[in-house]
């Protein structure tokens, strides 16, 4: 789901530069290339900034890598400074604040938050004296006391056996 937002918002990116380099029209097959182009560059730029991070030992990548991504990838900020401020030169004042000029699809997909345990406070327990109470409770009992899967399974003669001769085939098989 997300995948198919990114891949929308690459279409309309893509249009949107083709109408701002002049271009009337464009057939749909070029703008799904030229989006898949993007999202396949951005990925590789992100992989090698984060790839910088975690070996600066970093889980999240910043400026500094992404300088470091750009450079492996042939370009670099000041590059990019500089056609930016000669495509804003070229397109006059105020045009940066212009955004997308087609909608952009709905927002983008949120995942629901995930359902945690009740506090002891929601539970209304009283909680033992070393935990706090707005820390989670402990789980039902019976989540984590071990059982038997089957009830009197061990003591049945029965099975005892079946299970032995498997026990001895399955080791004589391997």
């Amino acid at each position: 789901m997300a995948d198919d937002y990114s891949r929308r918002v690459a279409r309309v990116v893509v249009a949107q530069m083709a109408e701002l380099t002049g271009f009337e029209a464009a057939q749909e097959s070029a703008v799904e290339i030229l989006a898949e182009l993007v999202i396949k560059y951005i990925q590789e730029l992100c992989t090698a900034a984060h790839s910088y991070a975690e070996t600066a030992h970093r889980t999240d990548f910043n400026v500094c890598d992404l300088n470091l991504a750009l450079c492996d990838m042939g370009t670099s900020m000041e590059d990019l400074r500089k056609y930016l401020d000669s495509w804003l030169a070229e397109q006059g004042p105020g045009s940066y604040d212009q955004g997308f000029v087609h909608p952009l699809p709905p927002e983008y997909p949120i995942r629901a938050p995930g359902r945690s345990l009740p506090s002891w406070e929601e539970r209304r327990e009283e909680a033992p004296a070393h935990i706090p109470s707005w820390l989670p409770a402990f789980p039902d009992r019976h989540t984590y006391v071990r059982t038997p899967a089957f009830p009197g399974h061990e003591e049945d003669p029965v099975k005892q056996s079946e299970y032995s001769v498997r026990y001895v085939y399955a080791g004589q098989a391997g």
